[in-house]
């Protein structure tokens, strides 16, 4: 076999791994927070042409701390590789590492070696930190936000440290108004936009929270973050522990009205300003718009119609009961104004809405045509606008007032009834009333009173009475109000069976007295029955009593009251003077138009006062026209009240922007009572009162011109005289042919006008007789025909009445008068009782004792004449059998002879004397004075009678009598003729003795209550002329006061003269 030999060329090369380090073999890690890690990439290039296979090699120390991916691998030609690493810091300290990369070719196969291996060192350098996050602000307050709503609060985060931060976020919720077992079920009220996240180095990021409470109360969120630390858990630290952050502050509220003052006028104008707010109940309503609402009333916008139905459904169980009183038909409406005030922090838009706003419009085919009567009765009151309010809805802000009227129309006789719907946007929803009310569900009611009917105006069929202490002798006396809200004089009765009958089930004790069980009321006027309640055990007693009303229907009122054990509840029931008047405002907020004076106050609480006190109180009454002057006359709503309060002046004159000051004084005397006292002033405008004068004379001057003036009309005035004799049947003719042009003209027309209507009736006559022929028939006249007259001719007799009324010159009337209420309340107490209860106020009072001596002797009088009464009503047989009763009686004892000597005997006895009669005698001055007399026996301290300190009057004047005659007797017996200076020691005992008496007496006599009073009408006097004055800019009550300061007084020196002396 031949061989063939082939030379093969064979090159090759033969070269070392290169490869190229980013960074030239260096990489920087940036600050990293311990805990977490740092993850950068770093890039080799394979500079070489042949594959090559890498191995990173990590230091034991460094491994914990530098990890990279991948470890090992292999690199193309000319390709780039980029390592991810990480580096987790394990201490607050920077971090010098070294890492080597150890590259080799990659062999034929996986048994070759693939050539020498080479190392690159790469240093990697880092820093281990620790960082913490603030906010910019400690405390955000995102205000008043309304229930059920949201806003969105911004809380930016700072990090001013060198390494990012990995966070989460912590809330704590924190509430205030309600129990602490609520807190922890009640949710969070607030949102984060994100509670995780990484806050890079040296940054700011905004996070956004959305806060929607859900109840009416204050929210606090404590925010708190804490540093995450993925990589190492098993790492503890305090600032890796959830550190505080900042506070988020929130309010939840709803926009809330008010109703700070309320005045009446027209029918209503009558009605005290405490009347007024019970009627319309504000406080009841001021709770309901205070109070939180129910889920269901947050459901409907204000303007949404949601009810297909004339009554639509309230979402609500507040109820308040409007009362507009009574009043007779045709009268003035009542107007009511109401001051409402947002006194929330968010606006607040109301909106008013009657059964009608609710509704939702039908089509005609969709109506049913089937009302009930209270829907025809809705529909009678919306169609006549019996009710309405000129401010039906709006917005207030903050702070903001606005005054709202109410009328009620008495067009109409009966009771109307409306329910109308106040509705604060996403807020409380009440049910508003309109009239006197009958029933608390929905049905409100207004009343307007025939003129012929008798009619008492009940704002409540129940009556709650103050709490009373058991056991109380001296309970106050309590009043309930009666007003007659018609025009006639109305009587009633109260039916005391059911007070008996409650006695009896205690024990034969009256739990309730009724002092004056009947009275009449005259119209427009109120009227207060006296209550007393003697609770008997600490319980609530109940007792329906039945008024009646005179030719009217009976009412039914339910009294209540409660008492209480003083021993068991101590200090935590106090006695208060009339809990009813806390809400009533004193000063007048709504401003009237027309009004021109005002009152610096409308109610007066005096408080608490004992018996036979005065209290005194100074109110400013200020003309604020700048044009019109002003007179006023104060008035007492009742006769009763007379005694109690006195003002002065109690009329005057105020000139345009003037004042004047007015002092009210009140008496507490009589029994222990409540007291709540309207007084009126009457107010009139001078300018208007002038004009009307001014017209009043004018109109009484053409008055009297138009009597006696007279105008002829006749161009003829001789016609009467060519009238024949023959016919002088027709009237009674007086003149004559002969008779003279010249007479009187006033006959003549008298003649001519008697004349015309003599023709007159002659006509008629004759017509009539032309109709009825018969002689039998001619003194009758045909009836009008019967028939209704229309509506139109109505109008037509009314514009022809206009017409002739406009010729003639109505009467001027005068200028109506402005009425301004002033409510005075107070509460007296026994002496003893107040005493007790206000130790602390009881040296603050004065008790003027004579006013209680005048209370007896009126009381005795009133006993007597309640015992012989003066005038007694009887039947005239009742009366006759009086009289024959009292005429045998009579005849009697003239015919008896025992009764005659028994006059005689008494007529002949002497008139006795008593010893208590005869008035005391005051010792002689001259024992006292005179020293020139021989003194005999100076009695010793232990023979001279001590005199009391305090004695009365007649028992001091009866010492010294005593004194006297016992001086006297001693004179009498031992005379003795002393020294000169004896003489003078007695002397001088003597005036002492004479100066003590005259001390004494001074002192009784400050004791006396005349002295005491007459003081303190001094200091009275004084305190209220310089509150005059300075109320007239006199002088400055504040100015600091001025020091005078005197000259040092110099002693006169002594002279050889004056020592002689």
């Amino acid at each position: 076999m031949e061989k063939n030999t082939h030379e093969v060329m064979m090159h090759g090369s033969a070269e070392t791994p290169e490869v190229l380090l980013d960074n030239q073999g260096v990489m920087y890690f940036k600050p990293t927070c311990i805990g977490t890690a740092s993850i950068r990439k770093y890039g080799v290039k394979n500079l070489s042409r042949m594959p090559l296979c890498f191995e990173w090699n990590i230091k034991h120390a460094d491994a914990k701390n530098l990890v990279v991916e991948p470890a090992s691998g292999v690199i193309q030609p000319n390709a780039v590789l980029h390592c991810r690493w990480r580096f987790l810091p394990s201490r607050q300290d920077k971090h010098l590492m070294k890492a080597s990369l150890i590259v080799h070719g990659q062999g034929q196969s996986s048994r070759s070696s693939g050539g020498k291996k080479k190392e690159f060192i790469v240093r990697v350098i880092g820093e281990g930190s620790v960082g913490e996050i603030k906010a910019e602000q400690t405390y955000l307050d995102c205000g008043p936000i309304v229930v059920g709503t949201s806003t969105v609060v911004q809380i930016p985060l700072m990090n001013e440290g060198d390494c990012s931060l990995h966070y989460t976020l912590h809330i704590q919720q924190t509430l205030s108004g309600i129990p602490d077992e609520c807190c922890a079920i009640e949710p969070h009220a607030i949102q984060l936009e994100s509670l995780h996240g990484v806050l890079p180095a040296r940054s700011k990021r905004i996070i956004e929270a959305v806060v929607c409470p859900t109840r009416r109360i204050y929210y606090q969120w404590s925010i708190a973050y804490m540093l995450l630390t993925p990589e190492a858990s098993s790492l503890v630290d305090e600032s890796h522990e959830p550190q505080h952050l900042c506070h988020v502050l929130a309010t939840g509220v709803y926009p809330s009205l008010v109703v700070t003052d309320a005045r009446c006028l027209g029918s209503a104008v009558n009605i005290s300003k405490k009347q007024l707010w019970n009627y319309l109940n504000i406080d009841d309503l001021n709770k309901c718009l205070d109070s939180d609402p129910s889920s269901a009333e947050l459901i409907y916008a204000a303007a949404t119609k949601f009810s297909t139905k004339r009554r639509p459904p309230i979402q609500t169980k507040a109820i308040v009961d409007f009362n507009f009183g009574a009043a007779p038909v045709g009268s003035e409406p009542c107007c009511v104004q109401l001051m409402f005030e947002n006194t929330g922090t968010v606006p607040c838009e109301w909106n008013f809405l009657f059964p009608s706003d609710l509704q939702l419009e039908l089509e005609y085919w969709a109506e049913t045509g089937d009302y009930d009567e209270d829907e025809l009765h809705e529909m009678k009151v919306m169609d006549n606008k019996l009710f309405s309010i000129d401010c039906p809805h709006g917005v207030l802000e903050p702070g903001e007032c606005q005054t709202i009227k109410m009328t009620y129309v008495h067009s109409m006789p009966g009771t109307d009834r409306l329910p109308v719907l106040l509705k604060l946007n996403r807020g409380r929803e009440v049910l508003g009333v309109k009239g006197v009310v009958l029933n608390i569900l929905l049905n409100f009611v207004g009343v307007s009173v025939e003129s012929d009917r008798p009619y008492i105006h009940f704002p409540s069929n129940r009556h709650m009475f103050a709490p009373t202490c058991i056991g109380d002798n001296h309970s106050a006396i309590q009043m309930y109000d009666l007003y007659n809200g018609g025009s006639i004089p109305v009587k009633f009765a109260l039916d005391l069976q059911p007070l008996q009958t409650l006695k009896e089930e205690n024990y034969n004790h009256s739990v309730f007295e009724c002092l004056n069980p009947t009275g009449e009321i005259l119209p427009g006027h109120t009227t207060s029955i006296q209550w007393k309640f003697f609770p008997l055990e600490a319980k609530t007693y109940m007792v329906d009593v039945p008024v009646h009303i005179h030719n009217s229907e009976t009412a039914l009122i339910t009294f209540a009251g409660v008492g209480y054990d003083q021993r068991i509840l101590g200090d935590t029931m106090k006695v208060s003077e009339d809990p009813e008047n806390n809400g009533i405002p004193s000063i007048q907020s709504v401003s009237v138009p027309g009004q021109l004076c005002y009152l610096s106050e409308e109610r007066i609480t005096l408080g608490n006062l004992p018996l036979f006190s005065r209290s005194r109180r100074v109110i400013a009454i200020t003309n604020k026209s700048t044009e019109d002057a002003a007179s006023f006359v104060w008035h007492v709503t009742s006769k009763k009240d007379s005694k109690f309060v006195q003002i002065s002046p109690r009329q005057g004159h105020l000139e345009p922007g003037s004042s004047l000051v007015c002092k009210v004084t009140f008496t507490a005397r009589g029994f222990p009572s409540f007291y709540d006292i309207d007084l009126i002033c009457e107010v009139t405008n001078m300018t208007e009162q002038n004009n009307f004068v001014s017209e009043m004379n004018a109109w009484e001057t053409e008055r009297q011109r138009q009597r006696v003036e007279f105008t002829i009309t006749e161009d003829d005035l001789d016609a009467d005289l060519r009238i024949p004799a023959a016919q002088d049947g027709y009237g009674s003719v007086t003149g004559s042919r002969t008779q003279s042009r010249t007479g009187s003209a006033k006959s003549l027309a008298t003649v001519t006008l008697r004349s015309i209507d003599a023709i007159i009736d002659q006509e008629n006559t004759r017509s009539i007789d032309a109709r009825n022929p018969s002689p039998d028939f001619a003194k009758y006249k045909t009836l009008p025909p019967i028939k209704q007259t229309s509506i139109d001719a109505e109008r037509a007799k009314l514009k022809e009445k206009a017409v002739i009324d406009s010729k003639f010159w109505a009467q001027p009337e005068p200028p109506e008068t402005f009425l301004l209420h002033l409510g005075i309340t107070a509460r007296s107490h026994d002496i003893a009782e107040f005493q007790a209860n206000f130790a602390e106020k009881y040296t603050d009072v004065f008790i003027d004792r004579t006013l209680s001596e005048d209370d007896s002797k009126e009381s005795k009088s009133k006993s007597a004449s309640n015992v012989i009464p003066q005038d007694i009503e009887c039947l005239e047989s009742e009366s006759n059998i009086v009289a024959s009763a009292l005429t045998n009686i009579l005849r009697g004892l003239l015919d008896d002879t025992q009764f005659h000597e028994s006059c005689q005997h008494v007529m002949a006895e002497p008139v006795p004397y008593f010893q208590q009669y005869c008035a005391p005698k005051m010792p002689d001055s001259s024992i006292l004075i005179n020293i020139d007399t021989p003194t005999t026996f100076r009695p010793s301290a232990k023979s001279t009678p001590q005199l009391p300190m305090t004695p009365p009057a007649h028992e001091s004047s009866r010492a010294l009598s005593c004194v006297s005659s016992e001086i006297k007797r001693d004179v009498q017996v031992f005379v003795v003729h002393e020294s000169p200076s004896e003489k003078e020691e007695s002397a001088m005992e003597i005036m002492e003795i004479s100066e003590d008496q005259s001390f004494n007496e001074k002192q009784v006599i400050k004791k006396t209550p005349a002295f005491n009073n007459i003081t303190e009408g001094l200091i009275e006097n004084t305190l209220m002329n310089i509150i005059e004055e300075a109320f007239h800019q006199e002088f400055n009550i504040t100015t600091r006061p001025r020091l005078v300061a005197l000259l040092p007084k110099q002693t006169p020196t002594m002279t050889p003269s004056t020592n002689r002396l």
